[in-house]
């Protein structure tokens, strides 16, 4: 179960960037005026599905902590970076797809 659990963490995870550069590529492209609800609408889907892996990535990981380890200080403080390289990605998104 445990390799399950990470392999969905993993696998959100890199879906989430995976969104997150489709809003970087598609927020930067100059789309011709008849184009732009339809880049649009991709746009907000794209957003909503990395929400959705952020939640993924978070309820898995959240299942996967158990007994404390040896390492589980260097583990919290890199996913305290990685809590705010996600929180920070995902509101400049907000701001790209929602502007």
């Amino acid at each position: 179960m445990k390799r399950a659990l990470g392999f969905v963490h993993d696998f959100a995870a890199g879906c989430w960037a995976a969104t997150a550069l489709a809003v970087l590529w598609l927020g930067r492209l100059d789309f011709p005026e008849d184009a732009r609800p339809l880049v649009q609408a991709v746009l907000v889907r794209f957003f909503w599905v990395g929400v959705g892996c952020v939640v993924a990535v978070f309820a898995t990981g959240a299942s996967r902590s158990g007994e404390p380890s040896p390492g589980m200080r260097s583990l919290l403080l890199q996913h305290a970076a990685l809590l705010a390289i996600f929180g920070a990605a995902t509101v400049w998104e907000w701001a790209v797809v929602f502007r």
